[in-house]
């Protein structure tokens, strides 16, 4: 395909070297970025529970075969059906039914993009050619151009080439639109360029229309026939990422600050809620344009909290819709996306499996914090997603077995049911909403369900190693810039592993994006690297002897973007006040991350100017980037309230340009800057003032935890967010512990209590999780946010042994937090 070509011919030809940047914060040298766990991953075993693995890529092949098969006869065939209605189109088209077995023919313009238009683009990640594509039927037909027909007289891709108006729900409309656009990527025309230009700008004048730059996406859907948003008995404001991305890739299309903005404006709709917003497939995307958005246009969204919308199930807009996990009767479901409460069981979705690749494994590529939670959470999937096939479940645990129409196995159900509606003996079931609800169709076989399949079928590979994959990053992360071949791999073993990877004819350097380590140079052909245990590694095959350097927080090889490192400034984007402000450089000029903006004081000493962190954190030191106007004698304070204020740090010698000042880690929302004398004639005035937390080697780190309550996993203590806790069973003692990955030097934790304390608890630590030696022990304690130091020791596991409750209730961690000596 054209977007593969361009890849190869990138990698052959190199680009311009590029003049060496100034490295961000810690860049110099290998630098591993710290991994971030994502709470519903943390939850998931390592390695899947009876591991199989499918050819992903022949399954789709099959699909397409199967259902593009225009000359097949026998029930329910053929599937396809061609459509010379001509609709929104001059030319023929075809139909789908959203599932086998119609009850009665499928209207002109009643079918629906998510079935048709998802199985053109998910044969062509599967690398089928379905611009000029021969089968049963017909020769060199061009499926993708004829999807130009769900382009409806609003001037928007809708679901349905036939709807009268486009008053759909959002995500009906949003959906098959970002389908199509994968398809403009992959096979751009004038035509197809054309459409999604069109409907960029409809989604544009729409965003517009509800607030433009204060947007708001809290309606059911939008009316493109009366430009006007539409109320209902529910909201979607997840629509936000759909329409906030499509800008987003117009604007990487096309061209246009305007798209670009309304980009920003929907991901900062998302930003500030607090509650998930998800309701259907939509959210699955979120990570990518946050992660995006960071990387090329150096925002600071919350990817972390992006992430953590898209699997927990805990959105208001559609309750219990999230991960799954566990196991139905003998089959693990790990993984695997959906409800996690359906007639009182979990109800996995195949289309939203696949979905969910699409949108969130290119986010390693952008953010490597998340490598190992996305390479575990799709190991976990692309293995037990083949339980949605009839040949890898028995024939009593499925509804459809009848149906001989399928030998390849190549159409899966909709989804699989905790157990049988009625009948418990039967767990899990393969099945769908069709006959459980009395649909028109005779089957639960869903053509929408798999049309995605190809989504697996490109991006899953196997490796020579069990359960390492291979995940390919590009191929679902369209409209991107200038890449070089980008892997996903991770290690679920306890030992280090070595994987084989074919690297292609042409010589090039193999690099680590997540360790910032060029592993080998020069090479060609099968080469073998190094994975560490528990651990993710994202291979770029970047041009042989290339020149890496570094421009902010990007990584670049020959001026190509290889890698990213967010800033771990707790202040970037913070609020700001300070004592005065002079000549209109106001407070805010110091957290917006540029030196083109400053805060200057008025005059006379003292003058203070304090950042609000948004919450209490861990800080342990700070970075003043002084204007020529510095502080000869200041100091360093710290608040909880911005009223009492407690000395970090004191000198009555400063320096002035740059100070790097670090001091004993304490918790703290507010950090201030008092001056008490300057360092010239002039008033005070500061670039950027930067707050930075010692690293937290329990940051994504695996938990357990002696028991568990209402969904609060041991996994949500080391997820570095308050939205997510631990919550134990009743009774004493209870424990929760964290392993860091290896043996090292420990001498300090930070554990954030619910409002469920302990009053009588110990630290221990160990090297096996057997035997454990007590660090620090009290009968005394407060709850809150308690910071506790110890002698240094070497280990591995960090745990918490409640012994008595400081309540009535269990006990409840939101955060738990280890750092070195």
């Amino acid at each position: 395909m054209k977007r593969q070509r361009i890849l190869t011919g990138l990698l052959a030809a190199g680009v311009g070297v590029s003049a060496v940047f100034a490295a961000y914060p810690g860049a110099a040298g290998a630098a591993p970025v710290t991994q971030t766990g994502i709470t519903y991953v943390n939850t998931l075993p390592n390695q899947p529970v009876n591991y199989s693995m499918i050819d992903w890529n022949q399954r789709a092949r099959n699909f397409d075969a199967a259902v593009f098969d225009f000359a097949s006869t026998g029930t329910y065939k053929p599937i396809a059906l061609w459509d010379d209605t001509h609709l929104n189109m001059s030319t023929t088209t075809f139909k789908l039914p959203a599932y086998v077995g119609p009850k009665s023919p499928i209207p002109n313009g009643g079918q629906e993009a998510v079935a048709g238009m998802a199985s053109v683009l998910g044969g062509a990640l599967a690398g089928i050619d379905k611009s000029n594509q021969t089968g049963n039927g017909y020769a060199g037909v061009n499926f993708a151009d004829m999807t130009r027909t769900y382009y409806t007289a609003e001037g928007i891709i809708n679901n349905n080439p036939g709807a009268v108006t486009a008053g759909e729900e959002f995500w009906y409309v949003l959906l098959p639109t970002l389908t199509f656009a994968g398809l403009d990527y992959l096979y751009p025309s004038a035509a197809m360029d054309s459409v999604l230009q069109n409907t960029a700008n409809s989604w544009y004048d729409a965003i517009v229309d509800m607030g433009g730059s204060s947007v708001n996406f809290n309606y059911l859907g939008y009316d493109f026939g009366a430009d006007a948003p539409i109320n209902g008995n529910r909201t979607e404001p997840d629509a936000a990422i759909g329409a906030g991305l499509l800008q987003y890739w117009a604007y990487k299309k096309f061209g246009g600050t305007n798209y670009l903005n309304a980009a920003k404006w929907s991901m900062n709709f998302l930003q500030n809620l607090s509650g998930n917003p998800s309701y259907e497939a939509l959210e699955y995307w979120g990570p990518l344009l946050a992660s995006r958005l960071n990387a090329e246009q150096g925002g600071n969204y919350d990817v972390t909290k992006m992430m953590n919308w898209a699997f927990d199930a805990n959105s208001a807009h559609r309750p219990t819709w999230g991960g799954v996990s566990g196991s139905f009767g003998s089959y693990a479901m790990d993984g695997l996306m959906g409800s996690v409460s359906d007639h009182g069981g979990n109800y996995a979705f195949t289309m939203n499996t696949f979905a969910a690749a699409m949108g969130i494994v290119p986010v390693a590529r952008y953010d490597q914090r998340y490598a190992r939670a996305i390479g575990k959470w799709m190991l976990n999937a692309a293995s037990n997603a083949r339980l949605f096939y009839a040949d890898q479940v028995g024939a009593d645990l499925q509804d459809s077995a009848f149906w001989t129409g399928d030998p390849n196995y190549a159409i899966p159900y909709e989804g699989l049911r905790y157990q049988k509606i009625g009948d418990s003996t039967k767990k899990p079931f393969a099945t769908g909403d069709p006959l459980t609800y009395n649909w028109p169709y005779n089957t639960n076989l869903g053509i929408y369900s798999g049309a995605l399949s190809g989504v697996f079928g490109g991006i899953v590979k196997t490796t020579n190693i069990s359960q390492i994959l291979q995940l390919d990053l590009i191929k679902t992360d369209f409209f991107h810039d200038p890449a070089y071949p980008s892997y996903l791999y991770y290690n679920p073993y306890t030992s280090g592993q070595t994987v084989n990877i074919n690297v292609g004819a042409a010589p090039v350097d193999i690099y680590d994006a997540v360790n910032d380590t060029v592993l080998k140079t020069n090479v060609s052909g099968t080469q073998a690297f190094s994975i560490a245990a528990d651990s993710a590694s994202v291979i770029v095959l970047t041009p042989a002897n290339g020149t890496k350097a570094y421009s902010g927080n990007k990584i670049l090889v020959n001026n190509v973007f290889v890698g990213y490192r967010p800033s771990n400034n707790l202040a970037s984007g913070k609020n700001a006040t300070a004592s005065s402000t002079t000549n209109g450089n106001v407070a805010n000029g110091v957290t917006d991350g540029t030196t083109a903006a400053r805060w200057e004081s008025g005059p006379g000493d003292p003058q203070w100017i304090y950042v609000d962190l948004g919450a209490a954190k861990t800080v342990g030191s700070v970075t003043l980037n002084w204007e020529a106007a510095y502080a000869k004698a200041f100091k360093l304070q710290v608040s909880t309230d911005a009223v009492n204020w407690t000395d970090v740090y004191t000198t009555a010698s400063g320096t002035g340009g740059v100070q790097n000042i670090t001091f004993s880690p304490v918790n703290a929302r507010y950090v201030r800057m008092y001056g008490t004398a300057r360092g010239t004639q002039y008033a005070y005035s500061i670039y950027e003032f930067e707050v930075y937390a010692p690293a937290d080697l329990a940051a994504g780190k695996q938990a357990a935890a002696s028991s568990t309550t209402n969904g609060n996993v041991a996994g949500g203590v080391t997820d570095g967010t308050a939205a997510t806790r631990w919550e134990s069973g009743p009774g004493d003692p209870q424990w929760i512990y964290v392993d860091l990955g290896a043996a090292q030097s420990v001498g300090r934790a930070v554990i954030r209590w619910e409002a469920a304390y302990a009053s009588g608890f110990k630290l221990q630590t160990s090297n096996d999780a057997a035997s454990w030696t007590e660090v620090y022990a009290t009968a005394s304690g407060t709850g809150g946010v308690q910071n506790i130091t110890f002698s240094p020791v070497n280990a591995r596991y960090v745990r918490m042994y409640g012994a008595a409750r400081g309540t009535q209730y269990a006990y409840s961690i939101y955060d738990f937090e280890v750092y070195g000596n």
